[in-house]
This record gives C-alpha cells, structure tokens and sequence, in this order.
C-alpha cells in the first residue's frame, strides 16, 4: 500500500486470487505432497502405521448409532479421509476414492469393569486401532466408542492416519462430527459447512511449483545450510543408531501458563518486533547451545502451510497434512543475554527464503535437485510449531479432551528419523511444548532439565527485560532505514539518552 498508493497502481501488481476455488468433488490420482514423500522415504515397516489418537470424554447419552452416521458423513465431505495408496514400481502413488460406507465405528460396553480395567481396554483398543489403518484399501479413520453406564461419561477414542491430518484438520473433523450429529438426532438433512480449496488443488500446486524458475533459485541457499558441519548432539548413553526406535521413545511435557501463553501471543509481538516463534527458537537455540557446548545448531522446522503469507489457497476449512518443513540453522552464544540471541534469531529467520516452503519442493518433488540435497546431512531435531493451533472440542457438545497424541504414532518397531522431537502446540489455552527422546539414548534428567530451561528462557522474554531496550531492534525491523547493526544501535542509544 505504501509503495502502490493508487487504485491503478495496486491493481498493476495483485494478482487473482485462488482463496474462493471451491472444492473439488472428483475422485482419482493426485500428486505426493513433500510431506508425505518424506513419510515413504522413511521407508517404514508398517507404513500404516503412523497415526494420531485422540481420547474424549462425551455424555453418556450420546448415541452410538447416531454417530456411527456422522462419521460416515465426515469421510464423506473430507476428501483426505478417502485417501488410498499404492506401491508401485515408480514409487508410491495415491488417490482420492469415491465416497462409500466402510465399517469405521464400534461401541465397546465397558459397565461392569473396573476403572482400571477400563483403561486397559483403551490402552489395547488404541494399539490395535492403530496397527489396523489400511492405505491401500482404506479407512484411514476409526473410532471406538465406551460406554460406561448412565451416570458417567462415555469415552471416544479416534484414530486418523498422519497422511490425512494435521493439527488443524482435528479441529474441523471433530467439529462436523458433532454437526453431522446434531442434524441426524433432529432427523434433519446433513449440511455440513462448505469445504475450501480441495487438498488435490494443494498438491498440484505444490507439484507444479517444484519446477519454476523462483524455487530452483533457493537450491544454493539450501546447499549452503546443509553443507555445514554441525556437531553431533550430546548422549547420555552409547547406543548404535539403531537402537533409536519407537518402541524406546519417552515423552516430556512442559506447560506455559494461560497468562504468560496470551502474553506471547497478544502482548510480546509488538514489544520485541518479533513473532512468537522467535521467542521459543531464542530460548530453544541458547539452551542447545549451553547443552552442546556448540554455538551453531542446525534443526527442522515444521509448521502449517495454510499461516503461510503466500499461500493464495483458502484451506481454512480443509482437512489434510498441510505441514511444510525446512532445515534452520542458528547460531547462539550460551554466555549472552538472551535478548542478543533474539535479535540473531530474528535475522536468521527473515533471511530463510520463501519462509522455506519451497524447501520441501527442491528435495521431494525435483528429482535433480533432491538427489544433491539428499546426501546431505539431516538434522537431529524437528521442531514443529503449530502455534495457537490445536486440539479443540466444540462448542456445545459437552466433549473433554481426555487426551491428544497428535504427535505421529509408528510402530514400536520403526527407526526414529530424529533424535529430539519438539512438537509446540496450545491446548486449553496453555502453551504446550512436547519433547520425544531415546530412553536408548538419552536419561530422563537430561531431557526434563533442559525442557524446563527452554521454558524458563521462554518465561524471561515474556517478562521483558528493561535493560534489553533496543537491543533487541534489527536492520530488518526497519527495512526503509538503510542503517546496518552497528549504526543502528548508536541511534537507539543515542534516542536513550535523550529520552
């Protein structure tokens, strides 16, 4: 707007936009998306295996048949829940199936056991739930509902297929569930809300971007990063790398309160010029740093491509895996303030090219280009950010998250592709953050200290720090000035002094 100040001159440069493209209906083959390459690339034994649950509290009057018939109608209006897959002798393929019942729901009475008992239950039906996804022939959705008399709340357990979830899809999958209900027990028509931009349209894009000319210009930057040695992170344990499995998988929980977790997200952005992902890479990168004893700290990032600034596809209400992941180098120094690692990380950041989706495009879906990036190194940790997206039940319905694992599930005995996982999500208001280890690898004291240190250094950014004031400031925060680091800390001094 500042540079185009004239009807005539914005419409020069806006081009149309696909946000209105309506769903596509049709069923049939569409591209890999680079996240799902990156799943088969794993090559995992039980590739159906690769899930995310979800446990709910519902009334106990919640009918069983009633919404065995909504889930049918979910699969139905989502075209990624009728995702199918096929290995090929070019690879693996999918397509969208045409829309047809599958048995997807069962009721387990679970009256007259005990509480503990009842837990068991879950715990089996959950393993086998998630063993029992079929990629060829579907679904890649289930649910058990337990019942457990009148007077006391019933419990939902559902399990979907990563291929066809992320974070955001939950929220849009449970919410037309309780739609799809709430029609069907009034005997009324179900009309659940209008999908946006198909999944099919996503991934074509994706594919066709794979080749053009402003994506093959980032393979050097990508290179560049890659190509720097990095350090091998600490272990606690001598294990070969094949001792890294599921089955050896723990996880570690850490919580921000709801005050600090509005503040992050309300308050902090326009006291730093930051986003609030700076704020967690800062105190991630100065805690790693101390950790390692290495200033330079190479991981994945991952995070949904519907909050990407460029994405000219309306997916806000479509279900799919729309995660994009890049590698991110940073660099701290464990002795400064964390306010100064801010500011790096806050140039490191702004300086990725195309916020690194087109990361995904270069190594998964260009063949030439893939094969150099591929012989590099891989990073150790994968840090994926959904930021205020989460697990969320619907308003009205008298749901309770039990639960949430929507962290991928393999099986116990697939390979881990990292060796710390870090998955950054809000749920009932609360930041949460999600460490995954190696107990082969690593103890439990080493991991809880330093979750509870990124978390605490997450906790000083919030507060603020008087002293910081201007520290935290960057050329990139004011792009017009021209001024480089040096000259822009003597005016901020100077401006100080003054004040």
């Amino acid at each position: 707007l500042f540079q185009h100040q004239t009807i005539a001159e914005l419409a020069a440069v806006i081009s149309p936009s696909d946000a209105a493209s309506p769903a596509e209906e049709a069923a049939g083959p569409l591209p890999l998306t680079p996240s799902q390459r990156w799943l088969f690339e794993q090559q995992l034994r039980e590739p159906q295996h690769f899930n995310q649950s979800l446990l709910l509290a519902v009334p106990s009057i919640l009918d069983a048949t009633t919404l065995a018939q909504a889930a049918q109608h979910v699969v139905a209006h989502h075209d990624t829940l009728r995702l199918r897959f096929e290995l090929t002798a070019d690879g693996w393929q999918q397509r969208i199936a045409d829309a047809e019942e599958q048995p997807i729901f069962s009721a387990i009475d679970v009256t007259n056991i005990s509480a503990d008992e009842v837990q068991q239950q879950i715990r089996e039906h959950t393993a086998a739930l998630e063993s029992s996804l079929d990629l060829v022939n579907g679904p890649l959705l289930r649910l058990v509902l337990f019942y457990a008399g009148p007077t006391q709340p019933a419990q939902l357990l559902v399990t979907i297929h990563q291929l066809a979830v992320d974070a955001r899809s939950w929220q849009l999958i449970l919410a037309d569930l309780w739609t799809a209900y709430q029609q069907l027990n009034q005997g009324a028509v179900v009309a659940l809300p209008a999908r946006t931009a198909s999944f099919r349209q996503w991934a074509e894009r994706q594919a066709a971007q794979a080749d053009a000319q402003t994506t093959l210009d980032e393979q050097s930057y990508w290179q560049t990063i890659l190509e720097e040695w990095i350090a091998p992170l600490p272990r606690d344990i001598e294990s070969p790398e094949s001792a890294n499995t599921a089955a050896s998988a723990a996880t570690i929980r850490t919580t921000l309160d709801a005050e600090a977790t509005r503040a992050l997200f309300e308050v902090v952005p326009d006291m730093y010029r930051a986003e609030p992902l700076d704020l967690l890479l800062s105190a991630l990168a100065q805690q790693l740093a101390a950790w390692s004893r290495e200033r330079s700290l190479l991981l994945e990032l991952q995070q949904d491509a519907r909050q990407l600034p460029d994405e000219k596809l309306d997916l806000s209400r479509t279900a799919g895996w729309f995660a994009y992941s890049f590698p991110l180098l940073l660099s701290a120094d464990p002795a400064a303030k964390l306010v100064e690692t801010l500011r790096v990380v806050k140039d490191t950041l702004r300086q990725v090219p195309s916020r690194g989706a087109r990361y995904g495009l270069l190594r998964y879906l260009n063949p030439q280009a893939g094969d150099q990036l591929s012989s590099l190194p891989d990073p150790e940790i994968r840090l994926s950010y959904w930021g205020q997206i989460g697990a969320r039940v619907p308003d009205g319905a008298g749901w309770r998250i039990n639960s949430v694992n929507t962290s991928p599930q393999p099986a116990p005995s697939a390979q881990r592709a990292y060796l710390l996982e870090i998955d950054v999500f809000v749920e009932d208001d609360a930041l949460v953050l999600e460490w995954r280890y190696s107990t082969a690898l690593h103890q439990h004291a080493t991991i809880e200290r330093l979750a509870h240190l990124v978390l605490d250094g997450l906790g000083i950014l919030i507060k603020g720090d008087a002293s910081a004031d201007g520290e935290v400031y960057t050329p990139s925060d004011f792009p017009l000035s021209g001024l480089n680091q040096e000259d822009l800390s003597r005016f901020l001094s100077s401006v100080r002094r003054r004040s």
